[in-house]
Formats: structure tokens, sequence, C-alpha cells
């Protein structure tokens, strides 16, 4: 809040000294401005606060109240349990039944109604044990905010035992509203869907008793532009969406079981996510204006997958993540800008033939081969994670030579991790390692994880340690390596302690340690590996790392050569 001196009465005698020149005179006073402003520009301002925050204006002066009261945007987050663990059992206060704390609940809200002959938003999400008081009571305000012609209307409801709310008719034959989002609530077989000016729907844990809700949705939905549907039940076994649904621009489907194929006809979509095992066939038509595509543990093949390629000629990101039916595949893109392809456990081989292509991440914990054509001079961003064994090196060389192609390839960095020793060996630059060198840690060790990065290099390491490391190998040009590694431990340790898991000592706590140990104990691939790596300009630091649990009261620390 703005509070500025404003000076009210007669001007003191101006006194000769520098400190009377610049004291404040008692009679100056502070003064609210921003409760001086238009209701509008107000409720503006309220409407980039969370709503318990906007509630808490309320109490801040008399002109606040009443901005509060008039303010068009209800969100309500009511959890009756959390409420009477929270309540003192004062006998003049405590509430000795359900239904009394629903009643406080309306009786504020139809303060606030009479207050407001508009709602914009109307947002409720509630917890509350009984299904039946709790449902009259809904009717009523979802009723009133539909009277004061809401535009966004989001209802999310947890019952115990689980019963669906059943969405009111008034509410699928709005002429206000533009984005309804329902959680844990009901469609009913006999309902009329006539929502002509929604652009927005989203529906989770959704109950649909009517199985054909989805068809012939450019007469239920004319203006519909996002659509979401996640974990709803009752759905048809073949989804499609028709070219008559020409606003159609974003469209995501998750973890519906009952879907099993998937027909997209939408001309304009732009955005397309599909997630969950069931669906089989995805077949897109004539949707020449989607740039984004992302797939999640989708059960498609090879063939499927290719055929939905070429009929995106527009696309520019894609995102294939955990779809093990994929084994070798070919992605082929004139305009394909991004790539994300993870953890296709039974991919054995990938062609990329991309031109334009600017950022790759590839992640896989099980070896895989894949081609990158020679058009890598475009390539800015890359974040790659793989696994080698001594038969892949070769290609691995032909993969690092492909790469230094790009215009950024000095920004590119590289490390290795093996299981065994848990050695971990960070490079500043891809194009100072050499990927021969690797033959006889390969031998010795088995497979190796090599990660590619364009991060930067404090980023790059700290992503690393969520690897299981005991020692840490950094071959760069810096100067004072220790403090940097300190300094990216105590990041990592920050964000570890949040999650309850272990932290790293301080330096200091390990200086009592012989860094000579660290050598005599590491493996002579890796050390061959390492001096090999080190030059005038790039020096070796190794470090011990050892962890142990918050919860023993103890920390861990690091040693240094």
């Amino acid at each position: 809040m703005d509070l500025c001196p404003v000076q009210t009465g007669n001007k003191e005698k101006r006194n000769d000294s520098e400190d009377d020149d610049n004291k404040i005179p008692d009679t100056v006073l502070f003064m609210d401005r921003i409760s001086q402003l238009p209701d509008h520009l107000n409720h503006k301002i309220l409407s980039f606060l969370r709503g318990k925050h906007v509630a808490r204006t309320s109490v801040l002066s008399k002109t606040w109240n009443r901005i509060w009261l008039t303010f068009p945007v209800f969100e309500l987050r009511i959890n009756y349990d959390h409420y009477i663990e929270s309540s003192v059992p004062d006998p003049d206060s405590y509430i000795r039944y359900p239904e009394e704390f629903l009643f406080l609940v309306d009786k504020s809200l139809q303060r606030r109604f009479q207050q407001n002959l508009d709602v914009s938003v109307f947002s409720l999400l509630i917890s509350f044990p009984k299904f039946e008081p709790l449902a009259t009571y809904m009717d009523r305000w979802v009723g009133v905010a539909l009277e004061r012609n809401v535009t966004k209307l989001v209802l999310e409801v947890y019952t115990d035992p689980v019963i669906w709310y059943r969405v009111p008719q008034t509410v699928l034959s709005s002429k206000s509203l533009t984005i309804l989002k329902l959680y844990n609530c009901r469609l009913d077989n006999n309902c009329v869907i006539n929502l002509s000016q929604l652009r927005k729907l989203s529906l989770t844990h959704v109950c649909l008793l009517d199985q054909d809700m989805f068809s012939n949705l450019e007469f239920k939905f004319p203006l519909i532009e996002d659509l979401v549907i996640k974990n709803c039940k009752g759905m048809n076994r073949n989804l499609w969406l028709s070219p008559g649904l020409c606003p159609l621009k974003n469209i995501e489907l998750s973890s519906n079981k009952e879907i099993r194929n998937i027909e997209i006809a939408a001309t304009n979509l732009q955005s397309f996510l599909c997630l969950g095992w069931r669906p089989r066939v995805i077949s897109f038509v004539g949707c020449v204006a989607l740039e984004k595509l992302t797939l999640v543990v989708a059960r498609i093949t090879d063939e499927t997958f290719e055929d939905i390629i070429s009929k995106l000629p527009s696309l520019e990101v894609l995102q294939v993540i955990s779809c093990e039916y994929l084994n070798r595949i070919r992605i082929s893109s004139q305009k394909l800008k991004e790539l994300n392809l993870q953890y296709c456990d039974h991919l054995s081989f990938f062609e990329i033939d991309t031109p334009n292509l600017l950022k790759i991440q590839l992640r896989f914990l099980d070896r895989v081969r894949f081609s990158l054509t020679q058009h890598t001079l475009h390539l800015l961003k890359v974040d790659v994670i793989i696994r080698l064994g001594n038969d892949d090196l070769d290609w691995f060389s032909q993969l690092k030579i492909l790469l230094m192609k790009s215009s950024q390839s000095q920004n590119f960095k590289i490390a290795a991790h093996d299981d065994v020793q848990k050695m971990l060996m960070v490079h500043e630059r891809l194009s100072e390692f050499q990927p021969s060198l690797l033959h006889g840690l390969t031998d010795a060790l088995g497979q190796i994880v090599i990660s590619i990065s364009s991060k930067s290099f404090e980023d790059f390491i700290l992503e690393a340690f969520w690897w299981e490391v005991k020692n840490i190998s950094l071959i760069w040009s810096r100067e004072n390596p220790k403090q940097v590694l300190f300094d990216i431990m105590k990041m990592r340790n920050e964000a570890i302690i949040k999650l309850g898991h272990f932290e790293i000592e301080d330096s200091q706590k390990a200086e009592d340690q012989n860094p000579q140990e660290i050598e005599d104990n590491m493996h002579p691939a890796w050390k061959f590996v390492l001096n090999s790596h080190s030059t005038a300009l790039y020096q070796t630091s190794t470090y011990r790392i050892r962890k142990k649990l918050i919860s023993e009261a103890s920390t861990s620390g690091i040693t240094g050569n």
C-alpha cells in the first residue's frame, strides 16, 4: 500500500540547522492513496492477488471493506475438516454440526452477492463430509452467480464417500460463460448442452452418463478454443473431433482409460497433448496448423507415429515420452525446431532429419542408437543423456562431430558417470573431449552414462548431482574450482533439505581428510581418462562427495586436491 506523507495545518518555523530542515513536521499524516482510486482500478489491483490475500484487505478500513464486497471475483477454497481442526472449542463459537458450517459460508456469500450486480469469476473448491446439504447450497450459489452473468465458473468438489456433484442444467445452457472447469462432477444423460460463448472447457474426474456428449461439439461449443479432458468416466471408445470445430486451438487428453481411437480434423488446431496407455490409434486429418505435439505413455506403433508426423507440415515442437511400443522410427520435418524424446525403453534406433532444429533433448536409460542429419548448424540448445557400451564409442565419436558443427558448440559441455565407481567427470568443453579414450573405461566398468548439455557449467553440475556420486572430477579453465563447487553444492543442499533427503557439508568441516586418498582409490581407467584430458589450459580437480541422511543429525562433506 502506498502511504504518502501529506502535510496539514500551518508550517512550523524553519530552523537554521540542517537537521531541523530535514525534520518531518509533527503535523504530517500518512494517507492511503490507493484507496482513493476508482473502484474498477482497485478491483484490477486485487485481481493480481490470491483469494485469501484479497479477503484480508477487507479489514484494513471501511473503504477497503466496501472495495472487497464489490469485487466481482469470488475465489473460495473451503475445507471443513481443516476448519474444525483449527477451531477452538468455544461453547459460543464452536460449530456442532456440519450444516452450521455451510450456513456460515452461505451467509458470507450472500452478503457479497448483494453488493455485486455482476460476477466475473466464481471459483469454488470445497471439501465437505456430507453430500446432500452441500449439493443444495452449491445449486443456490451457482444459480446466483449465473444470474449475475458469471463468465468463468470453476467447481471442484470433494466428499466422503465420493459422490459426483450433478452440474445444473442452467450451467450447461449459460449465455455468459466463456470458461468452465469441472472437477469431480457429473453430467447427466438427459442434459442439453448449448454453451454458445464458451472458449475454454476443462473436465477432470468427471462422470459422463451420456457417451455421446462429445459428438457434434461444433453445435454445443461453437466457439471452443481450449479443450481439456482428464481421467473422465463414461467416455466413448472413439473420439472424433470434426472439421466444424474451426476455433479449436488446444487439446489435452489425459488418462482417459475408455478412449481407444482418436481422430482429429480440427483445421486450426495448434497444440495436442495425449497422456495415457489406452489410445492405440491417433489420426490427424487436415490439421495443417498444428505446431506442438506431445505424446506421453501412448500405445502407438512405429507406423502410426510416422504417419502422424507426415501429416503435420507445420509441426515445430515434438515431445515423445515413455512410449514403449516404439522400436525404430524416423522423424522428418522441415519446420521442427524443438525435439524432446525421453524414456522410450524399447526404442533401439531413430533417425532425425530436421534441418531447422534449434533444441534437442534426449534421455535414455538403456542403450539406443540414433542418427542426426548433417544439418546441425542452427542447433542452439542440447540436453542429451545416453548410456554407452564399448561398441557404441565409434558411433558416439560421429555424434560429437555433428554436434561440433553447431554455431553454439563452444557452449556444449560433457559429463561421464559410471554405476560401479560412482565417479562423475565433467568437462567444460565438449570440443576438447576425446571419446576414444573411453574404451578402457567401458572395458573395465561396463556401460557408462554420457550427458551433453548447453546449460551453464553451474547448472550442469547441479543437475549431475542427482546421480549417485562419490567422486567428482572437474576439467575446466577457471580459477578456484573448489569454491565454485561448494557454492553449487550449497544450492543443491537447500533444494534437498526442502525434499527432506540429505545435505552436503561445508568444505571447512572436511579439511582433515587426506586428498591423496581420492587418487589412490580411483580406478586406473578413470585415472587414464583424467590425465589424458589435463592440459595447460584445462586443469583437473577431483573431489570426494560424502552424504548422510538429515535424520542421522550429521552432515557430509567434500575433500579435494
